[in-house]
């Protein structure tokens, strides 16, 4: 992150701007569409706008949820965009000029990312409610405790490495919530899994209570499958945005009272 934060001040150079700040003509305001990355929730977008906008020199600066697209307006005597560019990565986030094409990478990135974990999620809870099946059974028509015991390590082993890894996005948007000192809805949702993982783990190494390896693990299923679902719908209007936006012409000609145009 350093030398990504260092790099950042190249976005100052004017040649650079060139290509992506709109500046106004006779002044020092400039105008910019920015990707951020790691969006979420709206959560994400209200903390970015509050700590972006709080910067002295920020005139405007809005994120479009669906698109992860930011509108930022600033005044460059007062503030540099590097200096802006910091304050996003400073709370968990990455911001960077508009690109198109980089756009659409990181949009099938992080596609392809969401379906790998919900694969393993689905995995790991079919596994594990299986087993929970079986137990839940054996309740009312009788199972030896060894394999009552047997059953329980067995989901133990498969739930530990899917929340580990299904449950890597929610771990990691909690933890920068955290540090910004914030109470997101990602916080919440890792503290169940911990507690209701954390008690399982201790019942079945004790050899007594309760066990919630399927509860567990079809949580993190079902959160997962409605954030893919949610994240399909997010790109599909980008993608219907970036073509409205491609469709208006870059240069228009305005024909004054007298005639003349500009």
């Amino acid at each position: 992150m350093p030398e990504q934060l260092r790099g950042m001040e190249l976005y100052d150079r004017t040649d650079l701007q060139q290509s992506f700040v709109r500046a106004e003509a006779g002044g020092t305001v400039r105008e910019a569409s920015l990707i951020l990355e790691g969006i979420v929730c709206a959560a994400c977008v209200w903390l970015n706008e509050r700590h972006v906008g709080s910067i002295p020199g920020v005139l405007e600066f809005r994120v479009n949820y669906s698109t992860h697209r930011a509108h930022l307006r600033w005044d460059d005597s007062r503030v540099h965009l590097s200096v802006i560019l910091k304050a996003v990565a400073a709370i968990g986030y990455v911001a960077h000029p508009f690109d198109p094409g980089r756009q659409e990478a990181l949009l099938k990135r992080e596609r392809s990312g969401a379906l790998r974990h919900v694969a393993v999620a689905a995995l790991g809870s079919m596994q594990v409610m299986m087993l929970a099946v079986a137990m839940y059974a054996g309740t009312w028509y009788g199972m030896d405790e060894q394999w009552r015991v047997f059953f329980r390590w067995i989901s133990l082993v498969i739930t530990l490495p899917t929340v580990a890894y299904a449950g890597a996005p929610f771990f990691a948007a909690a933890a920068r919530d955290l540090r910004n000192r914030r109470l997101g809805m990602d916080v919440p949702i890792v503290l169940a899994i911990v507690l209701a993982t954390a008690a399982s783990v201790w019942y079945t190494v004790a050899g007594g209570g309760e066990v919630y390896f399927d509860s567990v693990t079809m949580f993190i299923f079902f959160l997962l499958s409605a954030r893919f679902l949610e994240m399909s719908a997010r790109h599909r209007a980008a993608q219907v945005s970036e073509e409205l936006s491609r469709i208006l012409p870059a240069t228009a000609t305005r024909i004054g009272a007298s005639g003349d145009t500009v």
